[in-house]
């Protein structure tokens, strides 16, 4: 899976493929078609997702950390690396202001970048 890693000054991200709002400053979509999953970094072991396959293999990796209350984003991007799709492309936005834990907040979107409108 390819990543993209995104350095924003605002909090506004819409599909790249359909054009519809997956995050802007007052919500977010989760029920975005394109949307295949989703990680918010204030909850990283509470991700949400929209396909089967992804949640399956997110559960076998998160047994490695899952006695934990909280992971490093790290464990994430590493997820993501090791997700085999072509047709899947992870978005990550970054906000600029580190966090007390001392990594920036990140949300993560994996969007299927061969939906088309006319599936759903």
């Amino acid at each position: 899976m390819q990543i993209i890693k995104l350095s924003l000054d605002h909090y506004n991200f819409f599909c790249p493929v359909s054009g519809t709002v997956i995050m802007d400053n007052e919500t977010t979509n989760l029920t975005a078609p394109s949307l295949v999953a989703h990680w918010f970094d204030e909850d990283l072991l509470s991700p949400h997702f929209n396909d089967l396959n992804i949640w399956l293999f997110w559960d076998d990796y998160k047994s490695n950390f899952e006695k934990f209350d909280m992971i490093d984003p790290s464990l994430v991007f590493n997820f993501l690396e090791q997700y085999q799709s072509k047709n899947l492309v992870a978005f990550v936005i970054e906000e600029n202001a580190p966090s007390s834990q001392g990594w920036n907040h990140s949300n993560f979107f994996v969007i299927d970048m061969n939906y088309s409108s006319s599936e759903g």
